[in-house]
């Protein structure tokens, strides 16, 4: 069996043709204007969301306020701007955020507006986020006696 190489763009590419791209790339990113960056930078969160939803279970869990703040240093905004936005106290936006309170749907249609996701990305993400808590108490063993056998066999 042929084992295959791994092309590196330097086996392609000489220093000069790899710095014109480099230069090229910048100069068109310096032509865009703001809000396409925004929208650049929002579709690469969007992306991360994505990625991170249909990750293993196992890995990192993140929270809804990462990705929140993620958007909102995107916006180059404060939490306190975003909260006013949405008609609520900073406190309250940093509850639900934080998963200190339950996402309702006017929130979710709130986030899902401003930042341009399908509202299903926020409750999955919530309910991942739940789904790990449940797999590590689970296997902490700490609920081994709530079994049918046991039940039936109270008196």
């Amino acid at each position: 069996m042929t084992k295959h190489n791994e092309i590196h763009p330097s086996d392609i590419w000489s220093k000069d043709k790899a710095d014109f791209l480099v230069n090229f790339i910048e100069n068109q990113s310096d032509l865009q204007t703001p809000e396409r960056l925004i929208r650049n930078k929002m579709l690469a969160i969007q992306y991360q969301i994505e990625d991170y939803l249909e990750s293993n279970p196992s890995d990192e869990i993140k929270s809804i306020a990462y990705f929140v703040k993620l958007y909102i240093k995107a916006f180059n905004v404060s939490q306190s701007k975003v909260a006013k936005l949405f008609q609520m106290q900073e406190s309250n936006f940093c509850k639900y955020i934080n998963g200190e309170r339950k996402l309702n749907s006017s929130f979710i249609i709130k986030i899902s507006e401003l930042t341009q996701t399908n509202p299903e990305y926020w409750l999955r993400i919530e309910a991942k986020s739940k789904l790990w808590e449940i797999q590590k108490e689970k296997k902490d063993k700490k609920h081994e006696e709530y079994t049918l056998s046991r039940l039936l066999s109270i008196e």
